[in-house]
């Protein structure tokens, strides 16, 4: 039954990422051709302003996926939807497991649709090319010297996880809001800035306890007198990473059952 449900959430977000995907694309096209016309005194005069809309763009819909993630739970599980969407025969664990995969792929789509965007833009606009070129030469250090492997794949996952985390503490924070009869999204919205301060104050003892065992709690400490060799610094600053990400992980499980607990035991649909 999961599987029917991640179709239909699915085309349901397609609907609404396929104007973002139109309009990355629509602008991306536009603004290449603009750069392969001949220069002349009104091309460079408007030179900024396609710039400027090209990065409008791209900020509008990296900020569009956070609000249609958000707006389809809220009126899928909260709203009028709801009554239907809880007389499915699927548990409240498999509705939201479907809500949260089915956001994140579609996150990834739009991340993947901004690379290939600037990827076609690349060889036309320096600044462009230069953040290419700086991630490249970045990644080739990264291969070339095996200490840097461990901390790479490390940090990659704790971005992975993060990433999993906040869709799922935004889905939280929607559970907790409907609680409230009369103010849900304000209630929500507190709801998160309390998640949020919750989280970084867990994130932050994590962080004393690390380094506290380097003894770098002290803010006068000389990073050059630490009697550590370049391979014990990063296999420590693997190890931090390392406990964020265990953190995250039982934050995130932790949200996902009081997001289920809310739903089942304390529902109030609109």
């Amino acid at each position: 039954m999961l599987g029917k449900l991640l179709k239909h959430d699915f085309k349901a977000l397609f609907r609404n990422y396929g104007l973002l995907f139109i309009a990355l694309f629509g602008v991306t096209f536009l603004y290449k051709l603009y750069l392969l016309l001949p220069r002349n005194i009104v091309l460079e005069f408007t030179n900024g302003l396609m710039g400027v809309l090209y990065v409008v763009v791209i900020l509008g819909c990296l900020f569009g996926t956070v609000v249609i993630n958000i707006v389809r739970f809220y009126k899928n599980l909260v709203t009028d939807e709801g009554y239907l969407t809880f007389t499915l025969p699927v548990s409240s664990k498999q509705i939201i497991a479907s809500k949260l995969i089915s956001s994140l792929v579609m996150d990834i789509l739009m991340a993947f649709a901004i690379l290939v965007s600037t990827s076609l833009l690349r060889n036309d606009l320096a600044v462009i090319d230069d953040l290419y070129r700086s991630f490249e030469m970045t990644l080739q250090q990264i291969f070339i010297m095996k200490e840097y492997h461990k901390l790479f794949n490390v940090y990659v996952l704790c971005m992975g996880i993060i990433f999993i985390y906040t869709q799922m503490a935004e889905f939280t924070a929607v559970a907790i809001g409907q609680t409230n009869r009369t103010h849900k999204i304000a209630a929500g919205v507190g709801a998160y800035a309390l998640i949020y301060f919750v989280t970084q104050c867990v994130l932050g003892v994590t962080v004393f306890l690390w380094a506290n065992k380097y003894n770098l709690y002290n803010v006068e400490v000389d990073i050059t007198t630490l009697s550590l060799t370049e391979t014990e610094i990063l296999n420590a600053v693997s190890r931090l990473m390392s406990m964020i990400c265990i953190v995250e992980v039982v934050l995130g499980v932790a949200c996902f059952f009081l997001t289920d607990y809310l739903f089942t035991k304390k529902l109030n649909l609109e």
